[in-house]
């Protein structure tokens, strides 16, 4: 596991981490989960963001429980659907206005998820195109503040790139 060094970056960034995961050791189907690319080169999502609906997925804690008769943790992915709102009030972190939303006491289990807008254009399909992670948000206001993917681009940039410039501007 990697976290951003804390002398480099602010408070808000203090629960991200980099997990490596071996995929050859995973057993069943977990090995052959697609993972949702992440490259530098992808398009930026901030010129469409007033326009293109926005998607947090997540697995609330109210539709994940063990099932203790055959030893299973079953979970359910739920998708939250709103708009762009604002950029929030510390650096990199945006809010999302929830339209959508199931019935759910709390947004618990949606920090991690990501966050997609959906980019639509006449006669082609829609684009997802991932923003960044969830990391606050609750039910009763039906907002969501994520942090933006530059911040990710920038970690695994410091984890496995270590350039001058990952840690630029997260102060």
């Amino acid at each position: 596991m990697f976290f951003l060094p804390t002398s480099k970056v602010s408070d808000d960034f203090a629960d991200l981490v980099i997990v490596e995961v071996d995929m050859k050791r995973l057993v069943g189907d977990m090995g052959k989960t697609l993972i949702l690319p992440l490259r530098p080169d992808d398009e930026d999502w901030l010129p469409g963001r007033f326009v293109s609906p926005f998607v947090v997925l997540g697995f609330p804690n109210e539709h994940t429980f063990m099932d203790y008769e055959t030893g299973e943790v079953v979970e359910g992915l739920v998708e939250l659907i709103g708009q762009y709102s604002t950029p929030a009030a510390s650096k990199h972190l945006h809010e999302i206005a929830i339209e959508s939303q199931p019935a759910l006491e709390s947004y618990s289990g949606f920090s991690g998820g990501p966050v997609l807008m959906l980019r639509r254009s006449v006669g082609t399909p829609v684009v997802p195109i991932l923003c960044g992670v969830a990391v606050q948000g609750t039910s009763a206001s039906r907002t969501v503040r994520f942090i933006e993917r530059m911040i990710l681009l920038r970690m695994l940039d410091a984890k496995f790139g270590a350039s001058k410039e990952a840690y630029r501007d997260l102060r």
